[in-house]
């Protein structure tokens, strides 16, 4: 065995008066570089242990306080790193959020809801217009297309008013049970068609 194997680099005694000799210097000193005097106070800690675990293998001649705070600066070295490295990750992600906010904004901005399902709307309106019965049809785009009163209709078709009234009542029946997922939006288009 060689004589760092048997011979410590400090005994019990010596690295106890070291602890607190230093200790709390070492604390002051990483504290200037963490800004936080429980991460520097751990960060003193653990380069103590390590000393201590490391003990057998140093130099019997190795002197401690210097070995203690040179691990004490390499701890703070990582420590202040680490921190650069997720500030840096963090502001990149807050950029991030915020472009997509800004995009969010910008598409809600530019968003009409009219447009949105108006192509939906008039698939469904044509959908429905096509099942009616040929004679209710005419009657409803006479009255919503060509703005015609009931009284010309039935005067134009040669029936009854009361017998527009009743198809129309039947189309905007129909219309509404097919739009009726558009109709709490209260798209104008939507309340046009569904008057009265």
């Amino acid at each position: 065995m060689t004589t760092t194997e048997t011979q410590p680099a400090a005994t019990a005694s010596e690295f106890g008066k070291i602890y607190l000799e230093y200790r709390s210097v070492f604390i002051q000193r990483a504290c200037r570089y963490v800004r936080d005097e429980h991460i520097a106070s751990d960060i003193v800690a653990d380069s103590f242990m390590a000393f201590w675990e490391n003990r057998f293998v140093l130099p019997a001649d190795t002197n401690v306080p210097a070995y203690v705070y040179a691990t004490v600066r390499n701890r703070c070295l990582n420590h202040l790193r680490n921190q650069s490295l997720r500030l840096r990750i963090e502001q990149k992600m807050h950029s991030d959020q915020c472009r997509l906010v800004d995009a969010d904004i910008a598409s809600l901005t530019a968003c009409d809801p009219d447009k949105l399902f108006e192509d939906e709307i008039f698939e469904i309106l044509r959908d429905t217009m096509s099942k009616l019965p040929a004679r209710t049809r005419q009657i409803y785009l006479r009255s919503r297309l060509d703005d015609r009163s009931y009284e010309e209709i039935a005067r134009e078709l040669g029936i009854s008013v009361s017998l527009v009234d009743k198809e129309i009542s039947r189309s905007l029946h129909e219309l509404r049970h097919a739009l009726k997922d558009y109709v709490k939006l209260a798209i104008p288009l939507i309340y046009y068609l569904l008057r009265y």
